[in-house]
């Protein structure tokens, strides 16, 4: 299993410059912390999520499908 599976929040470590992945977690609140240990070289690194995660495709897909099909009721609805 990939631990990080959509599009993980990437940021350098302020020790070496590598790029941290931290994972896009659910119902995280914006402006929390989180923070982890560089592997590299061990620097404490730290980010203050911006936003919300975001949707999962299978959520964005489903929620295009209901507006579609209410624009089409609403379509059909006025044609008769």
């Amino acid at each position: 299993m990939d631990p990080f599976p959509d599009d993980p929040i990437r940021t350098p470590c302020p020790g070496c410059r590598t790029t941290v992945l931290f994972p896009r977690l659910l119902n995280i609140q914006p402006g929390t912390s989180m923070s982890c240990n560089c592997t590299r070289c061990g620097h404490r690194v730290t980010i203050v999520v911006q936003s919300g995660s975001h949707p999962s495709r299978a959520r964005s897909l489903a929620v295009l499908f209901v507006a579609i099909c209410l624009i089409a009721g609403v379509v059909l609805l006025i044609l008769k």
